[in-house]
């Protein structure tokens, strides 16, 4: 509903993201969160949450790299240093 009154709201687009990705819609997270990040460059927490998305559908490398650009954005985002770290247990 929030997108449909404010389609450049970009914490919109990536709380949609995470609840595609709870549904394990994974390409569809990706999506939105990646319009998020379109929408604010430099947003630290669409950036882990596409990188959590990307890891669950395989894409190890992209998850790395969304995982570094938050760390890179907001060095005490810890669930960014916790995603990054769970590609070590792959």
């Amino acid at each position: 509903m929030t997108l449909e009154f404010n389609p450049q709201n970009a914490e919109a687009y990536n709380n949609r993201g995470v609840v595609r990705f709870r549904l394990k819609d994974y390409d569809g997270a990706i999506g939105d969160q990646t319009r998020a990040l379109k929408l604010r460059p430099g947003y630290a927490e669409a950036l882990s949450d596409r990188g959590a998305a990307r890891q669950f559908k395989g894409d190890l490398n992209g998850a790395k790299a969304d995982y570094n650009q938050a760390i890179q954005l907001n060095p005490l985002f810890a669930d960014a240093w916790f995603n990054r770290a769970s590609l070590r247990q792959r």
